[in-house]
């Protein structure tokens, strides 16, 4: 054996390590939200559709705020079931949204490492996904996750189609359409995920490739009209009352303006952590600006733009351009909070920053190269920046999350340092009370089926039941529908099922915290509605 292999082999470890370790780098930057996991928003509505797991097709395809998501209905049914138990959900949901978050994080410095023949670049792009806070709702709320779960299919699906170039086998623009077909039923918006392959197709040099780039259309195309077939009534309902919602009637100009907006304040100044708002005409002339800087950079350049930075616009255009055309009728201050509209948008930026990078070396994908020393320091410089950037805005979201502060709180929380450790101590509280709900709801379930109680029977007697986090705005269902019990009972005596079920379903007291005075109301927000 030559000297040389054993090197390259342990330079190839190395390189996994590293690998590795910036995949572990969202643990680190979302930590709170991961050691405290809860439930909260739509997580119960989609946990009650699927029964904590027991019949999950019974709403596969009901539409859920215009989104119909069977293939994530799926996923939330089978975690549930492995979780064993009821108060273990919500930590095994919050995992699955991480792993989540990994998994496009690799896919995203798959695709750069390939594309542009350098192995730096693509552990960049990882750091790029994985350690941005433009992804926090998605990384840190299950049911926001579900962008990242159609993410991961667009990414998937991009990857194949870079296969079938690297190999020049058409073979693999099969699996680029299924994963195209795949997307749209995690979200909406992952009908971007067949225009995102098939430009980076029809920008390939081999032109027998270019001919097939119309599969993975052909793929989104299907699941739509999928979606129309199994649920056209119902979506058309929520679409319209969505459309109703809306202070303003829709406008073919807005989507426009509000893609700016977004482009501006998050995928621009989001990266930098400088959160910011913007006006529609200033964010449309500074997203224009930058297109024409882009256009004039890479004016008369062969090839431009390169596959992997059309992928990337197209992803931004298309992701942006179907959420915002539904939401058309709003303000874009009332779609400011919607974090999770940013994943695919952002994923895109990733894609389309690093392809910029790369310009020409970018036009055809090659086995990517192990980075050098003098690279490996470029890397560690850019986690150390991006951690700078986006740790501090992180740790503001926490705060945010946060109940608004007592009387006494104002005057003792007066510095950032002191407004975290005060978010943590909630979270934790939440949590647990949270979780200690799970299981006492639990065990009233084991017993109402010993005494044959149904749903009904209970709340005859006790009233809607609650636990914490629960939305205050869903009243159609409550925390009995988590659990599995009987369709119909038997009658037993009020009193019988108050004896029963009462202490188990009862809220737990909130113990006032040792800070507070005797004077701050108390508990400081309705603990059964907390967010």
């Amino acid at each position: 054996m030559s000297p040389a292999r054993p090197r390259r082999w342990l330079a190839g470890l190395a390189a996994l390590g590293v690998g590795l370790t910036l995949t572990g780098l969202p643990a680190w930057l979302y930590w709170p939200w991961y050691a405290y996991p809860s439930l909260r928003g739509d997580d119960f509505a989609f946990l009650a559709d699927c029964r904590s797991g027991a019949e999950p097709f019974r709403s596969l395809w009901t539409p859920h705020n215009a989104h119909v998501v069977p293939l994530f209905r799926l996923a939330t049914a089978g975690l549930a079931r492995l979780a064993g138990s009821l108060s273990a959900v919500p930590e095994m949901l919050t995992r699955a949204s991480l792993g989540l978050l990994i998994g496009c994080s690799l896919l995203a410095g798959h695709i750069v490492a390939w594309q542009t023949g350098r192995l730096v670049l693509g552990l960049a792009a990882i750091v790029g996904v994985g350690l941005s806070t433009v992804l926090q709702s998605a990384a840190t709320w299950y049911s926001a996750s579900q962008t990242l779960m159609a993410g991961l299919l667009v990414l998937a699906g991009l990857a194949a189609a870079q296969r079938a170039v690297v190999t020049q086998r058409r073979i693999w623009i099969i699996p680029a359409a299924v994963a195209a077909w795949a997307a749209p039923l995690a979200w909406s918006g992952g009908a971007a995920a067949g225009p995102t392959a098939a430009v980076y197709l029809a920008l390939s040099r081999d032109q027998s490739l270019r001919r097939w780039a119309w599969l993975p259309l052909i793929g989104s195309g299907l699941a739509v009209l999928m979606i129309g077939a199994m649920a056209g009534g119902s979506l058309a309902e929520q679409v319209g009352s969505a459309v109703a919602e809306a202070a303003q009637p829709a406008s073919p100009i807005r989507p426009i303006t509000h893609t700016a907006q977004a482009v501006v304040e998050s995928l621009v100044m989001g990266n930098l952590g400088m959160p910011t708002a913007s006006e529609p005409i200033q964010a449309v002339v500074l997203v224009v600006g930058l297109l024409v800087v882009f256009w004039r950079a890479r004016r008369g350049s062969e090839g431009w733009p390169n596959p992997l930075e059309a992928a990337g616009l197209v992803l931004i255009a298309v992701g942006y351009g179907m959420a915002f055309t539904l939401r058309s009728g709003f303000d874009y201050a009332n779609l400011r909070e919607l974090g999770w509209y940013h994943t695919l948008p952002q994923l895109g930026a990733v894609l389309f920053g690093f392809g910029w990078l790369a310009g020409r070396s970018g036009l055809s994908p090659n086995r990517p190269r192990l980075p050098a020393l003098v690279e490996y320091l470029g890397l560690g410089g850019w986690v150390v920046l991006a951690a700078m950037v986006h740790q501090p805005r992180a740790e503001a979201l926490r705060i945010a999350d946060a109940p608004p502060m007592l009387p006494s709180e104002v005057r003792q929380f007066l510095i950032p340092e002191l407004k975290y450790g005060r978010a943590i101590v909630y979270a934790e509280l939440r949590s647990g009370r949270q979780r200690r709900a799970l299981t006492r709801l639990q065990r009233a379930a084991e017993q109402a089926r010993v005494l044959g109680l149904d749903r009904s029977a209970i709340r005859a007697v006790l009233g809607p039941v609650r636990v914490p986090g629960w939305p205050v705005h869903v009243t159609s269902i409550d925390a009995l529908d988590l659990v599995r019990l009987p369709e119909s009972g038997r009658e037993v005596p009020a009193a019988a099922v108050a004896a029963a079920l009462g202490p188990l379903l009862a809220p737990e007291p909130l113990p006032r915290l040792p800070w507070s005075d005797a004077g701050d109301p108390w508990p400081p927000t309705d603990w059964a509605t907390v967010p």
